[in-house]
């Protein structure tokens, strides 16, 4: 009897062990992610910004390319649809790849500032939108 209970002991230490790592783990975890949340600049929020940009089209981020020695980041997307009126030309449309450029500055903000259509040059807007 008295083994059994040792075991039982044993087993509700290691049980509590575990979930106390695991506690430890997810908290660690929750802190790097709240910390990359307010420097980098993620999918989500430059999804946000170029949503907040496109107001009537549609495009999806594939990816964030930080790059730190240029206080930028390069994302890369591809528009499902995007409809403009270009002076002297009229209406124009496109669908397929872009690029924009976030530009970060020495107090942290993240800032939306420049768009490109990769296949069509004449596709370039300046911006100044701020991530949030």
């Amino acid at each position: 009897m008295k083994s059994v209970f040792i075991k039982l002991i044993l087993l509700m230490l290691i049980s509590l062990t575990l979930f106390v790592g695991c506690k430890q783990v997810s908290d660690a975890q929750r802190l790097r992610d709240d910390t990359s949340s307010s420097s980098d600049l993620t999918v989500q929020k430059a999804q946000r910004a170029l949503d907040t940009w496109i107001k009537d089209g549609q495009l999806t981020v594939q990816g964030v390319q930080e790059l730190p020695q240029e206080n930028a980041a390069k994302v890369d997307f591809m528009v499902q649809r995007l409809e403009w009126n270009e002076q002297y030309i009229g209406k124009k449309s496109y669908q397929g790849p872009g690029t924009a450029v976030f530009t970060h500055y020495s107090d942290g903000r993240w800032v939306l500032t420049n768009v490109r259509m990769t296949n069509d040059l004449l596709a370039q807007w300046n911006t100044n939108i701020t991530v949030e």
